[in-house]
């Protein structure tokens, strides 16, 4: 027999802290479909599934937040069910509702984890009010009309920043994702199915390591003042996937469906831009945050690209038949090595629109018997991770019938430490909000690369 519970339960002490939602494009989403965490090796046993959402609701209002639902109730002898439920952070006014959350097989593990056999809501939005005087982000909605998981396990914290993260689940599924988001882009994005599989948290907030990750073909649309379009992404597949440190990432293989583009420009001109697919085996990003430390792959990191085109008001300007970029890492010398190659680069030149008067450029180049432009572009690059040699030892232009261009240089100073004062700048100017700051932030980054020494350049 069920019981039913008011919105306002009795508080019970819960030493798990607060509650505060967190913007969607950057946490939301992550802390209902991407966090994780492994079980404390505590003993489980079976209780009031109830006593889940009280716990989150002693915590939200502890902390000037708000948790409340329409009505609560048990089903069967480990499962829960609430409908409209309503999460509200007082300081920010961001809000997330579920119109239905269903819970089974619950265990408690520990004094405040929890594990579930299944978990489903039905019709989730996260909200994210925009700030006066921000020009650039307005407010953003996320929803999700099903979000399903398998063996949901929310672990004892002592510290948890964001309401549902991290969590570890065998399997889980969205279905009907939305994003729209406004400010100086206005964007929408329509994703059908987004399917995980062996989630696991590895400590901290951030740190996660996800067996497989797929998702259906999405389609969106963004605009801004008199421009805007319609974007179409192929379908994503990657295996292997784990997310270390501030800024650190690995994924042993993955694919990408292309992307295709149409829309006007700023003078009302059609262009359209279309992606090849894209794969990748073993792609990496070492963690450049203080204190860490660089661990490449040791099997080669590899990417390839299809086709690029370009064309606006339906004339092709560019074309790119594909590319191929390797790369390996030394353990031994600590060198880190790469390639890479641009295949059959086509650019029309005489097409190419120009403003009234100023042909002379394109007029100069047709005089010399040219119209367009077919070249290959290769690269080879090299960094010593140890003593902070950066080698550009070959970066090669071969345009058909016309040239070949073939520039190297040797630079010192580019360090470890060299490197993370670089990713802290360019971390903050990445989330910086308005024009001004970013502008400050791009030359304190020039100024940090006029530190690195020249030794060598042909």
């Amino acid at each position: 027999m069920s019981a039913i519970v008011s919105s306002r339960p009795a508080l019970r002490p819960a030493p798990r802290p607060a509650l505060a939602a967190s913007a969607i494009v950057r946490y939301s989403a992550a802390s209902l479909l991407l966090g994780t965490s492994l079980l404390a090796s505590s003993p489980a046993m079976a209780l009031d599934a109830t006593d889940f959402f009280r716990g989150l609701q002693a915590e939200a209002e502890k902390n000037g937040n708000s948790l409340t639902w329409q009505s609560l109730e048990a089903t069967g002898d480990d499962g829960a069910r609430a409908l409209d439920l309503v999460l509200e952070n007082g300081k920010t006014g961001e809000r997330m509702t579920i119109r239905e959350m269903m819970l089974s097989g619950t265990v408690v593990i520990g004094e405040d984890g929890f594990s579930f056999a299944t978990m489903e809501a039905v019709e989730l939005a996260l909200q994210v009010k925009g700030k006066d005087g921000e020009k650039d982000r307005g407010p953003s909605t996320l929803t999700i009309d099903r979000l399903s998981a398998k063996d949901f396990n929310f672990p004892p914290m002592e510290d948890r920043e964001r309401p549902f993260w991290p969590f570890d689940m065998a399997s889980g599924e969205a279905t009907g994702v939305r994003v729209v988001a406004s400010g100086r882009q206005n964007i929408a994005l329509n994703l059908p199915s987004v399917r995980i599989s062996g989630l696991r948290h590895q400590g901290g907030n951030r740190n996660f390591t996800l067996d497989s990750f797929s998702s259906d073909a999405a389609t969106g649309s963004v605009a801004e003042n008199d421009k805007g379009g319609t974007f179409h992404l192929g379908g994503m597949s990657v295996e292997g996937f784990s997310l270390f440190g501030e800024t650190g990432y690995r994924a042993a293989s993955g694919t990408f469906g292309g992307l295709r583009i149409g829309g006007t420009d700023e003078k009302g001109r059609d262009f359209k831009v279309d992606v090849g697919d894209i794969a990748v085996s073993n792609l990496f990003s070492p963690d450049f945050a203080e204190g860490s430390s660089i661990s490449f792959p040791e099997d080669e990191m590899t990417a390839t690209m299809g086709s690029v085109t370009f064309s606006l008001d339906g004339t092709e300007l560019a074309r790119l038949a594909g590319g191929e970029s390797s790369a390996r890492f030394d353990a031994e010398t600590k060198e880190y090595r790469a390639t890479g190659t641009f295949r059959d680069l086509y650019l029309a030149v005489s097409e190419f629109p120009v403003e009234p008067g100023k042909e002379q450029g394109r007029k100069q180049f047709e005089a010399l018997g040219y119209d367009s432009i077919n070249m290959d572009i290769g690269i080879e690059a090299g960094w010593n991770v140890e003593s902070g040699d950066l080698t550009l030892s070959s970066y090669r232009f071969a345009a058909d019938e016309m040239m070949v261009l073939d520039l190297g240089i040797s630079l010192a100073g580019y360090t470890m430490d060299f490197a993370r004062n670089l990713q802290k700048i360019s971390t903050r100017m990445n989330s910086a909000i308005d024009e001004e700051t970013r502008q400050a932030l791009s030359f304190q980054l020039l100024a940090e690369m006029s530190e690195l020494e020249v030794k060598d350049m042909r």
